[in-house]
């Protein structure tokens, strides 16, 4: 049995625990095709809370399954506490590397309304990429060119050095 297949297992354990239960099913979607999958695996465990169930999805991103009660953000808690988290653990990657776009995917079902697993996930693929906003890759600044020795020496200060004018005294007795 697949990783891919147990995160299905346990999707569809959930929906009929909970079919008769005002639970909200949110699954979250996260790709980045340039990154490894062991990367991208990792940073999901990282920013997913607690009680969030993770596993490999069939395109090659990590599904993030959450339960959240009902409220007036209609599930959307799970996304607005997923979003910052994510972003704070590629962020600091971002910068230091290229690591592609980052899309993330969500919807929402009540459990109640959910046959089975595969209702969710095929709800999933009908929702549009959101690409994650990360920081760019910054240039090193590149090292100064060396200097040609039969240049005039460069001049450290443009204006006349207050130490030019200063006589010195005699020695002291």
């Amino acid at each position: 049995m697949t990783d891919r297949d147990q995160f299905v297992d346990e999707t569809q354990r959930h929906i009929r625990a909970l079919g008769a239960a005002a639970v909200r099913l949110t699954l979250i979607a996260v790709g980045a095709p340039a990154l490894p999958a062991a990367i991208l695996e990792s940073a999901v465990r990282t920013a997913a809370a607690t009680l969030d169930k993770i596993g490999p999805l069939d395109d090659g991103s990590f599904g993030l399954l959450s339960l959240s009660s009902p409220g007036p953000s209609g599930g959307g808690d799970a996304v607005n506490r997923f979003f910052p988290r994510i972003q704070a653990v590629l962020g600091p990657l971002a910068r230091r590397r290229d690591i592609g776009t980052v899309h993330i995917r969500a919807v929402h079902r009540w459990a109640c309304e959910l046959t089975d697993a595969f209702d969710l996930f095929d709800s999933l693929s009908d929702t549009l990429p959101v690409p994650l906003p990360l920081p760019q890759v910054h240039p090193s600044l590149p090292f100064p060119s060396r200097r040609d020795p039969s240049a005039p020496p460069a001049v450290l200060f443009p204006w006349p050095s207050p130490m030019a004018s200063y006589q010195m005294r005699g020695p002291r007795i």
